[in-house]
């Protein structure tokens, strides 16, 4: 199965992330108003219990350059052609999308990321499900992302 199309940004973003034909267990949703701007949290559709059921950035002040704390998502979906997987990495805010784009790209966070979603039984040879969504928090200090830590994933069907 082939990667077919990488994607960085959510829904409100990219319009074509709001009809992907998968069923997620991790959606962006609009959750009332702030100043003005539409409010977005991370739902979660089914919450095992140690999970919280949506998750939302934390905005310390009247602007969104405020955030303290962000959720993203790194999601692994079936693509839109047969045979083709769609990568979207995606925060509720810039900071967060940013945030994951580099949690993906440095070894450390890889080697985590490998460690707690391999569904192999032998540490040298991992091997991930198919299809999953990762969800993780960001703690953001004067715009900057500062620490990116994993919170939960979910194997998707």
């Amino acid at each position: 199965m082939w990667l077919s199309q990488i994607s960085l940004g959510g829904p409100s973003e990219n319009l074509l992330l709001r009809r992907l034909p998968q069923e997620q267990d991790f959606i962006y949703q609009v959750d009332g108003t702030t100043g003005g701007s539409p409010k977005v949290a991370i739902l979660n559709r089914r919450p095992r219990p140690d999970e919280k059921r949506s998750y939302a950035a934390t905005v310390e002040g009247p602007s969104q350059s405020m955030v303290t704390e962000d959720y993203v998502l790194i999601s692994m979906l079936r693509g839109l052609e047969p045979n083709r997987r769609l990568l979207i990495l995606a925060g509720i805010t810039t900071f967060g999308t940013q945030a994951c784009a580099e949690y993906v790209t440095k070894a450390h966070s890889v080697r985590q990321l490998i460690k707690r979603l391999s569904i192999s039984g032998d540490s040298t040879k991992p091997k991930f499900p198919p299809y999953y969504q990762v969800l993780l928090k960001v703690k953001i200090n004067g715009s900057v992302p500062v620490q990116t830590s994993y919170v939960t994933h979910h194997v998707l069907e």
